[in-house]
């Protein structure tokens, strides 16, 4: 665990939020878990199989993200003569070919809005449906990407270019409440300290699973 840590730390320090976040994700939600209480120089290739074996099922896209990681962790470990070999040598990630995401319906999106209102998923939720905003892109939200006046949002993404997203009256008005008090640099969606989520809310999560709207929530 301790050596996948500083390879994260080291590996996002200058990637965007979003870039950061995949790597994150994979660390914290698969590696982590699976393999965290094995030294590196004890890990085998067999481990490396287990841990492939935790995602059956899942996306090739989110198998590769994990392997990924896992060489360069191990890589890591072997330039700073923490491990001797790497047990990724061969694998191959495998996995299921991503499902065709679907729209949600009027209907659909009328009932994820009643869901979720009054809740702290709301803004999030209209940010996603009525701006088109990605997850990640929400989370890097900062006061100062809000255009008021404009009635749009730039989205800042170093990898897939720059945009504006256009805001209606409505979701302004959302926006300001959320963005009052607040300085152009503090982001909109916060955990303690200030520092952006890194994840869905949970809140957010259980309302689109218990509505089985999940197919058509974009990543």
């Amino acid at each position: 665990e301790k050596v996948a840590r500083q390879w994260m730390a080291a590996a996002t320090a200058d990637l965007s939020f979003k870039g950061a976040e995949a790597i994150r994700g994979a660390v914290e939600h698969h590696i982590i878990p699976e393999l965290g209480n094995i030294e590196m120089l004890e890990l085998l290739p067999r481990d490396i199989d287990r841990l492939l074996g935790t995602m059956a099922g899942r996306s090739a896209s989110l198998r590769s993200k994990v392997l990924s990681a896992m060489r360069r962790i191990c890589a890591y470990a072997i330039e700073n003569r923490l491990a001797l070999t790497d047990p990724t040598v061969g694998k191959k990630a495998g996995g299921v070919p991503a499902a065709e995401k679907k729209a949600l319906t009027p209907e659909q999106q009328r009932t994820l809005v009643d869901a979720v209102r009054g809740t702290r998923a709301y803004l999030f939720v209209m940010l996603c449906l009525y701006a088109g905003l990605r997850r990640g892109e929400i989370f890097a939200l900062q006061v100062q990407h809000i255009d008021f006046e404009g009635g749009v949002i730039a989205i800042m993404d170093a990898k897939a270019g720059s945009r504006l997203a256009v805001m209606s009256e409505y979701l302004a008005d959302i926006l300001k409440k959320r963005c009052a008090g607040k300085a152009p640099q503090d982001y909109l969606f916060t955990r303690t300290g200030g520092r952006p989520h890194e994840q869905v809310p949970r809140v957010f999560d259980t309302v689109v699973r218990d509505l089985g709207l999940n197919d058509g929530i974009d990543d």
